[in-house]
């Protein structure tokens, strides 16, 4: 089972209030066992427990004994909450450069201190979890195990998604072709490229909401302003690579349909839309699953795929009627 974060929290660390002094620090930090895992920051407490800032121990030894902690301290402190991941954590300390990450409440009250060093050794393990959630072989408290027996758990966690979306498949992919089915006959050549429209949508989609359920949890300071930046960023990087893909296919076409500019044309713009859409959703669906509490990792695997493939096909047949036929 992936440890959580609380698992990995240490003792070796102390609280003070600002109105300690400096000597009072130093007589607490000396109680502290076990030096390879004690804590370099005092973290200052309010009367309600709260974290309010922090001080470097660095700092204080060349201060006078009487000075207090709360001429030294650091309002602004990096934290995560008790619910987030290894990930989490993980983009936060290297992130912020900083060596160890308090753990707090949704209160803000302290609750330990995990470091880096601890985070890294346990973040390879919830790493592979994680690739396995996204897909949505395992449950996300589930043990891995390879053996016979587990091929029934896995079949149980996976066959219920991948039912829904066959018949996604089946009733509105197949039914988008089989509405434009005289389209096709038309022109031949557009059948041929429904596959690689379809992959692309589906690949950056995949990619884009992977990003997304590794990456954030609901929970983490600034949660909102860094789905927000990250959003805007990946849909650049969408124009960007259905801009690429779009030129690529379409010279691909060119080659095997020689003298159709028409039908090149329609590939690029059908995969640059396609592109864009595909990370808007992608970032869509784990975002909403996130806010009504489902695991968007488990939501990012089959759904996105699907949901990009029939969009692909709209997309796709709407540009050919509008420029094409």
């Amino acid at each position: 089972m992936p440890k959580r974060i609380t698992n990995l929290m240490t003792s070796g660390y102390i609280t003070m209030d600002e109105d300690s002094t400096v000597k009072e620090a130093l007589k607490e930090w000396k109680k502290l066992t076990n030096p390879s895992k004690i804590s370099h920051i005092i973290y200052i407490l309010d009367d309600s427990k709260k974290l309010v800032g922090i001080v470097d121990l660095r700092e204080i030894f060349l201060q006078t004994p009487s000075k207090k902690l709360k001429k030294l301290m650091k309002k602004r402190c990096y934290f995560v909450n008790e619910k987030s991941t290894l990930v989490n954590a993980v983009s936060v300390v290297v992130g912020h450069k900083i060596s160890e990450v308090p753990v707090v409440d949704k209160d803000k009250k302290l609750l330990g201190v995990v470091l880096s060093e601890d985070l890294l050794d346990n973040l390879k393990w919830d790493k592979n979890h994680n690739i396995n959630r996204v897909v949505n072989i395992i449950k996300s408290d589930e043990k891995i195990e390879i053996n016979f027996k587990h091929i029934f758990k896995i079949i149980k966690e996976r066959i219920g998604w991948l039912i829904a979306c066959v018949f996604v498949g089946v009733f509105l992919a197949g039914g988008i072709i089989k509405n434009y089915e005289a389209a096709i006959v038309t022109v031949p050549a557009l059948a041929v490229f429904i596959p690689v429209l379809m992959a692309t949508g589906g690949n950056i989609g995949a990619q884009t909401s992977t990003i997304f359920a590794r990456t954030f949890s609901i929970d983490e300071p600034k949660y909102k302003e860094r789905v927000m930046r990250l959003f805007f960023l990946d849909m650049i990087t969408g124009l960007i690579l259905g801009i690429v893909l779009g030129a690529t296919i379409a010279g691909s076409s060119y080659i095997m349909f020689p003298g159709d500019l028409y039908l090149a044309f329609v590939l690029f713009v059908s995969t640059v839309l396609i592109s864009i859409v595909a990370v808007f959703l992608g970032f869509a669906i784990p975002f909403l699953s996130s806010l009504i509490d489902i695991d968007p990792a488990i939501t990012s695997g089959p759904l996105v795929t699907t949901i990009k493939d029939v969009l692909a096909l709209l997309i796709y047949f709407f540009v050919v009627y509008l420029f094409y036929i």
